[in-house]
């Protein structure tokens, strides 16, 4: 019977390896028999990796596989671990198919779960290294609708990319640049990159999740690493979440970067993406301190927009660390947590051990020699052992609020904190932003010139609510940092300085709205836009919504009858009273929702 079996299942990878050839589109569903060539849903493919074979064959006609919910592993029970699904050069992969579609866009990968799993007998007991691997692709190779979960990197042996602990436990990407969409990476380990790995090309995630994914032994990257092979790469993150991403160092200079590493020679790029609760942990080893809960930058240049860091947890750099020339814009940075490290304790440890940089830079962290630019940014309620709750670093701060962080009171015997060194320590400059504590000075030292910050200012921002944190670093109330009516943070920025892409607030909303019961206070024409990541929203009545009930309908008709001609209640086009020029604007705006 087995023999039977395996005869079977090779005369059907012949058969599509060859009829494959013919098929632009190959179909896979895990429920299949055995023998189809792929062409449609009743003659699918039942394992992804064959599909994937007779894709890779010379002369194949084809350009995607379409793969129907179910759990895919890369090896059939008693397989090889080191079994990969292999990526083809110019074949895109859709997942979340329920299996009956005729088209792409019917497909649905959220309730029809397309799994890519390393598990390969099922029970956890022996898992792939990798579960996908790419080499040498192209940006027209597109992963789309797939959730991809337990990898292992290696079996311990170390003989893989990464040393011990392995390397891409979800997706190992080498001199590769595919376009990956919706796609769920979770609980993954490996000692590097443990959901992705990116070595060289310049891949794309678009609306992509992270979480849980785990890099331990002296552990980098616990959501993506990336690095340059030789010469530099670029690293695209749209629209994705990173959630509860560790790594765990080892010993000496690791666990960086729980849900980016980006290292050397990579050109980072990341917008609209939410960072929370990913932590590097000090594992009382022998070096330096963790950094980047959220990200770590150490490669060429890097441009952070439109990003949530909340919660995250470092030595250094809570939310981000980076010792590459950074642009931080319309960020908020909120509860993430800069601690200090344990000296070495393991069994290996020298007799004296110095004291381990750590516990600076709650929210940011700049090495010395970056630069640093933050823009239009809310950096409120965050926590460091040391020094500058807020960020540390060396360039500037423009159009943002820095308020409420915290670092622990100075013990009996210690030098007083300078007030705005709680915010932000290091070589920076302010322009157009509100800075707490920024002209306070230790009691019985000079007092600060004002005039050294024309633009700036240390008013109650006038938040919503505002963070609060303990004296040892617990978020006690997380806050709402928008602006309420007031604040003298609206209308006060510099319109030149916000970059030209950022056109909306971190809501998504309207980037520049004037308030016209607010002073304009900022530089450049009206509309000013506000400092920090939200723009205060004015409310904007809505034409012929006579009620407020948010669409013009019979009740607006109504009111508008009754004074028609008596009042101007019904007056849409402000000359003062009711008339036919009003129930004609009504009239054409009837049954509309309000926008």
């Amino acid at each position: 019977m087995k023999m039977f079996i395996k005869a079977a299942v090779c005369l059907s990878l012949a058969f599509s390896a060859t009829s494959a050839r013919a098929f632009p589109v190959l179909h896979v569903d895990a429920s299949a028999g055995i023998g189809g060539d792929g062409s449609s849903w009743e003659a699918a493919m039942a394992r992804l990796e064959w599909a994937l074979d007779a894709a890779a064959q010379p002369g194949s006609d084809v350009t995607e596989i379409w793969v129907a919910a179910g759990s895919y592993a890369p090896a059939e029970s008693g397989g090889d671990v080191t079994s990969s699904f292999v990526l083809v050069d110019g074949v895109s992969l859709y997942g979340g198919f329920a299996g009956w579609e005729t088209q792409r866009d019917q497909r649905d990968p959220v309730t029809n779960v397309s799994l890519l799993t390393g598990d390969i007998e099922g029970d956890g007991s022996r898992l792939s290294f990798h579960v996908l691997i790419g080499n040498d692709l192209s940006s027209a190779t597109v992963i789309d609708g797939f959730t991809v979960t337990l990898g292992i990197g290696d079996d311990g042996s170390g003989a893989g990319i990464g040393g011990v602990g392995g390397a891409g436990a979800g997706m190992l990407l080498i001199n590769s640049s595919p376009v990956i969409n919706n796609c769920y990476f979770h609980d993954n380990k490996a000692r590097i990159g443990s959901a992705v790995y990116v070595q060289g090309g310049d891949p794309v995630f678009n609306n992509c999740n992270f979480e849980h994914n785990w890099s331990a032994r002296s552990g980098e990257g616990g959501g993506i690493y990336a690095i340059a092979e030789t010469g530099s790469m670029s690293l695209t993150v749209n629209d994705s979440v990173f959630l509860f991403n560790a790594v765990t160092q080892g010993h000496y200079a690791t666990g960086h970067g729980a849900g980016i590493y980006s290292g050397t020679g990579v050109n980072l790029n990341v917008t609209d993406t939410y960072f929370e609760g990913n932590f590097t942990w000090h594992n009382n080893s022998f070096g330096n301190g963790t950094t980047g809960g959220g990200i770590t930058h150490l490669g060429d240049s890097a441009v952070i927009t439109n990003c949530d860091f909340i919660e995250n947890y470092s030595n250094l750099g809570a939310g981000i660390y980076t010792a590459g020339d950074m642009t931080i814009a319309d960020c908020r940075f909120r509860g993430n947590k800069a601690v200090h490290a344990v000296t070495c304790a393991g069994f290996d440890c020298p007799g004296e051990v110095p004291d381990i940089t750590s516990g600076y830079g709650g929210g940011v962290f700049g090495y010395i020699y970056s630069n640093v630019n933050i823009i239009n940014s809310t950096i409120a309620g965050n926590w460091s052992a040391k020094r500058g709750g807020g960020a540390v670093l060396t360039g500037t701060i423009t159009n943002s609020i820095l308020w409420a962080n915290r670092v622990p009171s100075p013990l009996p015997g210690e030098d007083p904190i300078l007030p705005v060194r709680i915010q932000v320590e290091g070589a920076v400059e302010f322009f157009y932003s509100d800075i707490e504590g920024l002209l306070q000075t230790i009691p019985g030292e000079d007092p600060i010139n004002p005039d050294d910050f024309p633009t700036d200012f240390e008013l109650d921002p006038m938040f919503v609510e505002t963070p609060q944190v303990s004296e040892l670093g617990g978020l006690i109330a997380a806050g709402d940092v928008h602006l309420l009516p007031g604040s003298p943070c609206i209308d006060a920025g510099d319109n030149t300085a916000v970059p030209a892409n950022v056109t909306h607030d971190l809501d998504g909303l309207q980037r520049f709205v004037d308030d016209p019961d607010t002073a304009d206070t900022g530089n450049g024409s009206a509309p000013i836009v506000d400092l920090g990541s939200f723009e205060f929203q004015v409310d904007t009545p809505c034409t012929g919504d006579l009620n407020n009930d948010g669409s013009v309908d019979q009740a607006d008709l109504g009111i508008l009858l009754a004074a028609y001609q008596n009042n101007d209640s019904g007056d849409i086009d402000g000359d003062g009273d009711t008339d036919q020029a009003d129930l004609g604007a009504l009239l054409a705006l009837y049954g509309n929702p309000c926008n």
